[in-house]
């Protein structure tokens, strides 16, 4: 488990880091993505296209999934459906807002990609997991597809509970499954992060963590 601990002012703890579609920090460098509704065979300057990414995630696939800290596998089913979701074209640019403070000397990366809108349902055998989501799948490059989706595990269908950390320790826990296909088939990653704060006053400097841990990858060697 990873656990990192960093001291902030407590009032920092009620500003809002993200802001629409701003894929960074509010104060700081961003990248801000414009989407525009394409056809499905349509293609991006790189030969990405929904009728591409569909050919290599749609459909079910089989795979051997390991929790982690426990011994022993077990069968895990990802199923991709299509049922003429829209598909985007989404424009990345990285904007530099004006400004001297510390995050503004942050660079970042911003790529164009390809979404499509699909239900995943994720099943293990054992019966640990038994989810279903409406979601998008997005290629940044021909060949590579993923997806991604938080959410709180109390909403979980399966019988999977979160046990890394007593919940008395933690203020909020939050879990992300990641998805990735390409001509090899399936690989996944589910994880955990958990977050806290000490109590403190306004006018105070508050100690906080986060603790993130991997629960389960498949194939049993994980994610590429």
């Amino acid at each position: 488990m990873t656990r990192a601990l960093l001291t902030i002012p407590a009032w920092l703890l009620i500003v809002g880091c993200f802001e629409g579609d701003k894929n960074g920090l509010e104060d700081g460098p961003y990248c801000e993505d414009t989407p525009t509704v394409m056809t499905l065979e349509d293609a991006n300057e790189l030969g990405v296209s929904g009728a591409g990414i569909l050919a290599l995630a749609e459909g079910g696939f089989d795979e051997t999934l390991v929790w982690n800290g426990i011994d022993g596998t077990t069968g895990v089913h990802v199923s991709v459906g299509y049922a003429e979701g829209e598909v985007r074209h989404v424009a990345s640019e990285a904007v530099y807002p004006e400004g001297d403070g510390p995050t503004n000397d942050i660079g970042v990366e911003c790529e164009d990609y390809v979404e499509v809108d699909v239900s995943m349902i994720v099943t293990t055998e054992d019966g640990g997991l038994d989810e279903s989501y409406e979601l998008a799948l997005r290629s940044y490059a021909p060949e590579i597809v993923s997806a991604s989706v938080s959410f709180d595990h109390t909403s979980m269908g399966g019988s999977y509970e979160f046990t890394l950390m007593d919940p008395s320790e933690y203020d909020s826990v939050t879990h992300f499954l990641d998805v990735g296909f390409d001509e090899t088939g399936c690989s996944g990653e589910l994880s955990a992060q958990a977050e806290g704060c000490d109590d403190c006053e306004d006018d105070e400097e508050c100690t906080c963590w986060a603790s993130s841990d991997t629960v389960a990858t498949w194939p049993v060697e994980g994610l590429e």
